[in-house]
């Protein structure tokens, strides 16, 4: 018996040619264009979820950049270790913490310290 194949044409995969991955943040303009158009409409359950939505994410963004300045200044005293300074600022791991630190000021906290280190004396 001999196998028979049937030639299906080939599927185009749905995102091709989109773009994919993380979309750009809003803009500020683009964020008040959003909320007076839902104050406009008279959508009030929209426009608290939108506000809750966007507050969310700033105050996360702010907690996480409060959090590594206050790592900022550990690392340049020099008192704790990287790893101990990460599960004392919430994160769950070290390798978590110097993600984020790395993320917010550029550079590795190992790094950070050597090369801000403060000279005490």
């Amino acid at each position: 018996m001999e196998a028979t194949t049937i030639d299906a044409p080939a599927r185009v995969p749905w995102n091709k040619r989109r773009f994919t991955g993380q979309k750009p943040p809003l803009k500020l303009k683009e964020i008040w264009a959003i909320r007076i158009r839902l104050q406009l409409s008279a959508r009030t359950r929209d426009l608290a979820m939108f506000n809750l939505a966007i507050d969310s994410k700033s105050r996360a963004c702010d907690l996480t950049e409060w959090r590594m300045r206050f790592g900022q200044r550990a690392l340049r005293d020099g008192c704790v270790s990287v790893a101990v300074l990460g599960r004392s600022l919430g994160s769950t791991s070290e390798a978590a913490f110097s993600n984020a630190f790395r993320r917010v000021t550029g550079s590795a906290p190992k790094r950070y310290r050597s090369t801000h280190a403060s000279v005490s004396g």
